[in-house]
């Protein structure tokens, strides 16, 4: 697993992906700020899973 942290707010995230046979194209945004974090277009569908929540972006 791959993570990935938003540059925004600071959010942690846990990246992972199911194959598919079809190319994807989208993008994951974070869930505290809503800042695009991740974006794709290949044959995988990605998903991601909070694991430390920050709010930086309120400060």
């Amino acid at each position: 697993m791959e993570k990935i942290t938003c540059a925004k707010c600071g959010s942690v995230y846990e990246l992972s992906y199911t194959r598919t046979i079809m190319r994807d194209k989208d993008v994951i945004n974070c869930e505290i700020c809503h800042n695009q974090i991740y974006s794709w277009s290949e044959a995988k569908i990605w998903s991601a899973r909070l694991v430390v929540k920050c709010e930086n972006h309120l400060k």
